[in-house]
């Protein structure tokens, strides 16, 4: 993950909306306890259905997607999302315990932010998230993405 080392200025701190995307209630307890003491206000939905109904309602500065839930995959969600001009500049950031080299390129290709895989240092994760979003706002996604699928193990 990207470290929290003066990476993110004072302006990337500023409150951001999340919205959580996990049918697993541990996963969801774990970030709703540690990423508001990072400056996120928490919105979850436990479905990708769910999600897509609150994300149409609802502005979000990140959007934090599991990939393996019931119904439609978070890659089926995020394709969606890419799809529709009101969600496509939204940045997604998968989080998912798939670390194949092949399962983070196909998040990436599906239009991710970023790719972390369970388990993660939940008290860094807020700094972590901070980071790819002053990366996208400085125009650096791009070598944040190529910097994570150089990595050989995914991690």
């Amino acid at each position: 993950m990207v470290g929290a080392s003066g990476e993110t200025g004072e302006a990337s701190r500023r409150r951001r909306r999340l919205l959580l995307v996990d049918d697993e209630p541990a996963m969801r307890l774990l970030c709703r306890v540690n990423l508001p003491l990072s400056g996120f206000d928490v919105v979850e939905a436990d479905s990708a259905e769910a999600a897509l109904e609150r994300v149409y309602d609802e502005q979000f500065d990140v959007i934090v997607l599991d990939v393996m839930m019931p119904g439609a995959t978070g890659w089926e969600v995020a394709a969606r999302l890419r799809a529709d001009e009101r969600t496509a500049s939204v940045p997604i950031v998968f989080v998912s315990a798939r670390a194949d080299q092949s399962d983070i390129r196909r998040g990436f290709d599906v239009g991710a932010a970023d790719y972390v895989t369970k388990p993660f240092d939940p008290v860094q994760f807020g700094d972590h998230l901070h980071a790819v979003l002053h990366a996208i706002e400085n125009g650096e996604g791009d070598r944040l993405r190529r910097a994570r699928l150089a990595e050989p193990d995914g991690a």
